[in-house]
């Protein structure tokens, strides 16, 4: 019988083909619009997880701000002291689980030159050597600095792939001589192509050495500790070891909070998800509502077919067809009509996403959960909008129906 109702259920879906099609695009627009911004959603968060994966797991940031999240936050952080190389050589020396100890110093957004040739807006931060690892920095060309090059503040640099693109195009940039706030670096290696996430190239650096950033902005800027714990394991008892240190310096009062803070990749993504999460939640409500409208027109035309077909129904009544064989066939219709229009939206949704995802530079993403999404929103639109016209055709009298258009 099931096999008998999808043949009625075809044969009358193709005899209103212009019906079919309205009602399967209101279906796709629905499902398309969830799918993309599912996918792209996914693809971005495999961007920032990427992005952040240079941290390692078992990575302590010790930060003067941390990740603020409050204007009153960003007034309280102003007021600490700022995190000095003295407090990281403390670390280094007392903390026995800090398997390394590094600088990181973040640099102003500046303007770069190559001869006359400028770059505006390029991030140039100071690391020590053991950042390299700490941070799972890769290089793609050259090397990475040395603890002499950080030592005696030698005026060498690396580079982003931009960079080398805008300034090098067609030529080895390794020992060559950029002017880095008004003083010639010479070029020592080129680090690893990362892309870009949201619009923002992540490749228009320009990392010095540590002790080079400092003398050169006369140790004014912001210094962040980077401590690699021994393993993922020890990772609670290395940052109370450094939570000790770092108090014990400040002269921190047991009853008071701490005035630095500790950032760790853990943290990072957990604010992430937690962010993206809402964001995910907000973004995809918006669309649900054009699904509601695509459920309402499957009603409607539903409805319409009932009424254009009750002397059918009449018929197939008189001549044995029980209520649940009329009800399985409207129903049968109305879950076609979505799981085509499901199809469809999924297929454009990606492709949406697809588009999207290389315009942003984000990778894309076919996850599950936009495959799974893109067959049960259809399956929930038939059966939710369709059951009640597929009732009200079953519950037809016979001889009622048959008197209907006599």
């Amino acid at each position: 019988m099931i096999f008998e109702n999808l043949k009625l259920a075809l044969a009358a879906l193709w005899s209103h083909k212009l019906r079919t099609v309205l009602t399967v695009v209101g279906v796709v627009i629905g499902v398309a619009s969830v799918i993309a911004i599912i996918s792209t959603l996914d693809g971005m968060m495999l961007r920032i997880t990427s992005v952040f994966d240079e941290m390692g797991a078992s990575t302590v940031a010790v930060t003067r701000f941390g990740m603020i999240t409050s204007h009153d936050e960003w007034l309280k952080a102003l007021k600490r002291k700022r995190i000095t190389v003295e407090d990281a050589r403390a670390i280094e020396t007392s903390c026995t689980l800090a398997e390394a100890v590094g600088l990181a110093i973040e640099g102003h957004a500046r303007t770069i030159k190559r001869g006359n040739k400028p770059l505006y807006s390029i991030s140039i931060n100071g690391y020590t050597a053991n950042v390299s690892r700490i941070n799972n920095l890769d290089i793609a060309e050259g090397r990475f600095f040395t603890d002499l090059d950080d030592e005696h503040r030698r005026r060498v640099a690396v580079i982003g792939q931009e960079i080398k693109d805008k300034l090098f195009p067609d030529e080895d940039p390794l020992d060559k001589e950029i002017i880095v706030g008004g003083e010639k670096f010479t070029i020592i290696g080129v680090g690893a192509k990362k892309g870009s996430i949201m619009g923002e190239n992540l490749d228009r650096y320009v990392y010095v050495p540590a002790h080079t950033m400092l003398q050169m902005t006369g140790m004014r800027q912001d210094i962040d500790v980077l401590v690699k714990i021994r393993s993922e394991a020890s990772m609670d008892q290395g940052m109370d070891q450094i939570r000790a240190v770092m108090r014990a310096r400040r002269h921190t009062q047991y009853h008071d909070p701490d005035d630095f803070a500790m950032v760790t990749k853990d943290a990072v993504m957990g604010f992430v998800d937690s962010f993206t999460g809402t964001a995910r939640l907000v973004t995809i409500a918006i669309p649900f509502i054009s699904i509601i409208v695509a459920g309402i027109v499957v009603m409607n035309i539903m409805m319409v077919s009932v009424t254009e077909r009750t002397r059918e129904i009449g018929i197939r009544k008189a001549v044995g067809a029980r209520s649940r064989h009329v009800l399985g066939q409207f129903l049968l219709e109305a879950l076609i009509m979505c799981l085509i229009g499901g199809v469809l939206g999924l297929a454009g949704g990606l492709g949406i996403s697809s588009i999207a995802s290389s315009k942003m530079g984000l990778p894309f993403v076919i996850s599950v959960t936009a495959v799974i999404v893109g067959f049960s929103i259809p399956t929930i639109i038939g059966l939710v909008f369709g059951i009640y016209p597929a009732w009200k055709a079953a519950k037809l009298d016979p001889i009622e129906a048959l008197r209907f258009e006599s």
